[in-house]
């Protein structure tokens, strides 16, 4: 199944979750593993969750110690600060399972929060010719391997693509960027690992993400969290960009000298909010930060082969003198 499917079916469980309808989201969440046995961890989160809901807390914990019998964790402040668990707390039983849930997610490999990296065959070693730096920030729930195929075609042109993993974990397999400034410095220790690993041209490093990775992304570079050159946002969340209260500050016209962006945008990706968007790129002009936005077509929210070419014009525009 595609990750629109399950996006849909996402946003289905949201509305009867918002209607209080959790007999329905209890049901629609448990029918919906076999077609989804990629996403049985979120779907079980689900389940759990409406359980406890509707009271039927030996079904919540029956779900839970599945899950982790089938490898699966979840995060303990999930667990331990979710107010649909709130009933559960002190109850012997699920006591041990979020034991054994901790030690479990302790236990995966995952929780190393990787740093994946692809650039040209023996090309920008520590010595050698420096090589431009894209660094690819996933998008929400996901991890850094699930994103990293938009960054792919950068590499083929002569960049070192770094695509670092949140830390912040929210079940298996499922890393957010939730808190920026936590954010900031994982990925401030990764660039810093990649200046003293490769031949670097620092004067052409962007950060780019995806989804809440693309909101991030533009964070990072108005706060000049670190020097970068410029940000590329794809199908960017717009939590941020639709608060002016937020990232007005950050448009500081001297120190933000040089800096460039671009958002990209799929035609089919109903989810965006464009005319934010649009708002906040004037915003941009007018503190002398040029911004693209380009809408791909055909494009959805995830990766498809036609953002290639979009990425390769973007990455140029950004770099540009």
């Amino acid at each position: 199944m595609s990750t629109e499917a399950f996006e849909r079916l996402y946003e289905q469980l949201q509305k009867l979750y918002y209607k209080e309808d959790y007999e329905t989201a209890l049901k629609l969440a448990s029918e919906s593993r076999s077609r989804f046995p990629e996403q049985r961890a979120a779907l079980d989160y689900w389940r759990m969750t409406m359980a406890a809901r509707l009271g039927k807390a030996k079904l919540a914990k029956q779900i839970l110690r599945e899950a982790i019998e089938q490898g699966e964790w979840y995060s303990e402040l999930l667990l331990r600060r979710s107010p649909s668990f709130r009933s559960l707390q002190d109850d012997p039983e699920f006591e041990s399972l979020v034991s054994r849930n901790q030690e479990i997610a302790e236990k995966d490999h995952n929780t190393n929060y990787p740093l994946y990296t692809l650039r040209p065959e023996k090309r920008c070693q520590s010595g050698g010719t420096p090589c431009p730096l894209l660094l690819g920030l996933h998008g929400n729930a996901t991890t850094a391997q699930s994103s990293i195929a938009f960054w792919a075609p950068a590499a083929t042109a002569g960049w070192l693509v770094a695509a670092p993993q949140s830390s912040q974990a929210i079940w298996k397999d499922a890393y957010v960027w939730d808190d920026r400034q936590n954010a900031g410095a994982e990925i401030q220790r990764h660039y810093q690992s990649i200046l003293d690993r490769y031949a670097i041209d620092v004067k052409r490093t962007v950060i780019a993400g995806h989804s809440t990775g693309g909101e991030l992304a533009i964070w990072l570079a108005l706060n000049r969290s670190f020097k970068v050159r410029g940000f590329l946002a794809i199908s960017p969340e717009t939590t941020f960009l639709t608060d002016p209260d937020e990232w007005r500050p950050l448009l500081d016209q001297e120190a933000s000298a040089g800096l460039r962006g671009c958002i990209l945008i799929g035609e089919k990706d109903t989810s965006i909010n464009i005319e934010s968007i649009q708002i906040f790129i004037a915003q941009l002009e007018q503190a002398n930060i040029p911004c693209r936005l380009e809408v791909i077509p055909l494009a959805g929210r995830h990766y498809d082969p036609v953002y290639d070419s979009a990425v390769l014009s973007a990455l140029a525009f950004i770099t540009a003198e």
